[in-house]
């Protein structure tokens, strides 16, 4: 069975659609200060696991806790939804199939309360 992960293209792909997300991420004056101090190139590689991950990459091995790891950010339902459509534009700018980006989106909405520490 092929994975979405593998559907997606892989590790080359994930890793161009993460950095482009995060360009737009530190370019939104709206949530860009949550990466003030932050290595970006650890948290590209630290999306790039924890995505290809839940998109069937099953030899990533993950110990994050997203409420842990978000907890002290203090996140809003509007940093979310900012997030989820930084994801939305960056597949639609790599032009992923519409029922591919349909199920990542799934994937990675999925994480809202956990995200949001709730």
């Amino acid at each position: 069975m092929t994975t979405l992960y593998q559907k997606l293209g892989g590790q080359a792909a994930l890793e161009g659609a993460v950095f482009i997300f995060y360009e737009k991420m530190l370019q939104d004056p709206r949530v860009a200060h949550y990466f003030e101090g932050v290595n970006i190139a650890t948290q590209r590689q630290k999306m790039i696991d924890m995505m290809a991950f839940a998109f069937g990459d099953v030899s990533r091995v993950m110990g994050v806790d997203l409420r842990a790891s978000h907890a002290a950010l203090h996140l809003s339902e509007e940093d979310f939804d900012i997030t989820l459509h930084h994801v939305e534009e960056t597949f639609d700018e790599l032009n992923v199939p519409e029922a591919l980006k349909i199920e990542a989106m799934a994937i990675i909405a999925s994480t809202k309360n956990a995200v949001l520490n709730r």
